[in-house]
C-alpha cells in the first residue's frame, strides 16, 4: 500500500499545534519543514508533534534563499538548524528521522508515477 505524507513548511508556525491536532484526528501523516527561528520559539510544541508520530524535517534556519549565501553561510545556517532538531529529537525521545526537502520532493514524484501506473490521476 502507498503511503503518502503531507509536507508543511516554514513550520512551526503561530496555528502549528491546531495543524497538529486536525492532523492527528484524521490520521493524516505530515512531515512538518521547520524554520530554526521558528524552532527556538516552540520547540515544546514539536516535541509534542514528534511525540504523536510527526517528522520535523530541516528547513535550514532562517529560510533565506542559499543561492543568495555563501557555502560557509548556508553549510553554517543547514548545520544550526540540524543541532536544534537533534535537541529537540532527544528531549522527545524519539530516534530522529532524517529528511530534506529534495528527498520529500522524490517521493512524491515516485508516489505520483505510482499512481499514473495504476489508473490515478494526479
Amino acid at each position: 500500500m502507498v503511503k503518502a505524507y503531507l509536507t508543511i513548511d516554514d513550520s512551526p508556525s503561530a496555528d502549528f499545534m491546531g495543524k497538529v491536532e486536525f492532523l492527528a484526528a484524521k490520521k493524516i501523516p505530515a512531515i512538518f519543514f521547520c524554520r530554526g527561528d521558528l524552532l527556538e520559539k516552540r520547540s515544546d510544541e514539536v516535541i509534542k508533534a514528534i511525540q504523536m508520530g510527526f517528522v520535523a524535517g530541516s528547513h535550514s534556519y532562517l529560510h533565506k534563499r542559499h543561492s543568495t549565501l555563501s557555502i560557509t553561510e548556508a553549510s553554517a545556517a543547514i548545520r544550526k538548524n540540524d543541532e536544534l532538531l537533534d535537541n529537540i529529537y532527544a528531549k522527545a525521545g524519539v530516534q530522529r528521522t532524517l529528511i530534506t526537502a529534495q528527498e520529500a520532493f522524490l517521493a512524491h514524484r515516485k508516489t505520483l508515477r505510482q499512481r499514473k501506473k495504476v489508473g490515478l490521476q494526479r
